[in-house]
């Protein structure tokens, strides 16, 4: 009974293609679970080390430990301006003085908190290679 239900949810899953090319009739099978998780569909070609959540690689959070300064989110939002204005691609930065949430779509980001200043630090896919 067991291999019968499993069995049962694996056809369901798949989905039937059907093309006709020159008279001839292809099918082919797709796996529904690819097309409703986006993620599985879009992979960076890039590796990269994830540090946690919050940033994508160890060395964005350490620039952004270094630069948030004590002396608010406007000080900390320029210096890390003037850091990410030498780097490759678009960098987005948004500096507050309290927790924030904020959605964006990219391979590179950090968000990081240091004397009550709150930093997100990303890289525009749009301007990037």
């Amino acid at each position: 009974m067991r291999f019968l239900f499993f069995f049962f949810i694996f056809i369901f899953s798949l989905v039937s293609t059907s093309e006709i090319i020159n008279g001839e009739t292809q099918e082919t099978f797709r796996d529904l679970e690819i097309f409703e998780n986006p993620n599985l569909l879009a992979r960076s070609t890039r590796p990269r080390q994830k540090v946690s959540e919050n940033c994508s690689d160890e060395k964005l959070r350490k620039i952004m430990h270094e630069n948030i300064s004590e002396d608010g989110s406007t000080e900390s939002k320029r210096s890390l301006q003037a850091v990410f204005k030498d780097r490759d691609g678009v960098w987005s930065i948004i500096c507050a003085p309290c927790s924030f949430s904020y959605l964006a779509h990219s391979h590179e980001y950090c968000v990081h908190s240091r004397f009550g200043v709150t930093c997100l630090v990303f890289r525009d896919i749009v301007g990037s290679d």
